[in-house]
């Protein structure tokens, strides 16, 4: 099979199964409290977070508690399409 038949053979499954998760996380984020978000390990909370540099189109941010300190319990892994949040404390 040449790479233009495994495309179009695929595509359309993966881009199938991209939308399908992206409706179970937005289903999620509407329905389930803060808490459970997170010992499900589904998001993190007051992270600091530092461009690390560009891959092609794509943004690198490296994520961080502290000083010296692990993350919390999460399911994320390297690679991972993950939305972001920006909060600005004015009184900080």
């Amino acid at each position: 099979m040449c790479a233009q038949e495994y495309f179009e053979k695929y595509s359309s499954l993966i881009r199938y199964e991209l939308e399908e998760d992206m409706a179970l996380v937005e289903e999620r984020l509407r329905h389930w409290s803060k808490t459970k978000l997170r010992n499900e390990g589904v998001t993190l909370y007051n992270l600091r977070a530092k461009l690390s540099g560009y891959l092609f189109s794509e943004v690198i941010i490296h994520v961080s508690v502290g000083a010296d300190e692990d993350l919390p319990y999460h399911k994320f892994s390297q690679g991972d399409m993950v939305s972001v949040v920006i909060v600005v404390c004015m009184l900080c």
